[in-house]
């Protein structure tokens, strides 16, 4: 059996009652009483955040779907992306 050392095992979820809309070739996510606007790079992980995921699912989607190679820099832009979706309460953190 494998055990993982990694820190980020934490899995995040999209929160229940958040739809993802286009509104006019712009994405927003809409919560009662709550839009945020979010770039097209949001919006695909938007899709994996509903079924729940990690921070190293995001990154493995990333590189493949966009073919990136800076994986410090695309880590960092992540995190951020999971604290800014943290604090307007889009998204919750879960254990599996």
């Amino acid at each position: 059996m494998a055990t993982s050392n990694r820190k980020n095992d934490m899995s995040f979820r999209a929160v229940r009652g958040v739809i993802l809309t286009e509104i006019c070739g712009d994405s927003y996510l809409v919560r009662s009483g709550t839009v945020k606007q979010i770039n097209e790079t949001a919006a695909y992980f938007w899709k994996l955040f509903q079924n729940g995921t990690d921070e190293n699912e995001l990154i493995k989607a990333s590189v493949s779907y966009y073919e990136i190679e800076d994986i410090m820099s695309l880590r960092k832009d992540i995190r951020e992306l999971i604290l800014s979706l943290l604090n307007s309460g889009l998204i919750e953190r879960y254990t599996e």
